[in-house]
């Protein structure tokens, strides 16, 4: 009984043809990482700004709420911390200081 070479072994795709991902799906990989990254970064500048003395405590206040009387007080306080907080009203990450639901 002689076995065929081909038959003990299964066929493979070329190199070149494996793994090839479709231009569509790689553009939106890569668009949902840069979502993902810009994300990150705008929450460690909201934290960031929790965690900034100058503008007051911030627990029980919301960041709009911190970000107002800091501005009342004329701290001056991150114009990015508005627009970042006034783009997302609806996401608490956004919008609730770090301490929100922990104290």
């Amino acid at each position: 009984m002689s076995k065929n070479l081909l038959d003990t072994f299964k066929s493979r795709k070329p190199v070149a043809a494996r793994g090839k991902a479709k231009r569509s799906e790689v553009i939106e990989v890569l668009d949902d990482a840069a979502e993902l990254s810009l994300r990150t970064s705008d929450l460690q500048t909201l934290r960031a700004f929790d965690l900034d003395s100058r503008f007051g405590p911030c627990a029980g206040l919301t960041r709009l709420e911190r970000w107002e009387r800091a501005e009342e007080d004329g701290l001056r306080p991150p114009a990015r911390v508005l627009q970042l907080v006034q783009s997302h009203p609806r996401d608490s990450d956004y919008t609730e200081c770090i301490w929100f639901n922990r104290i």
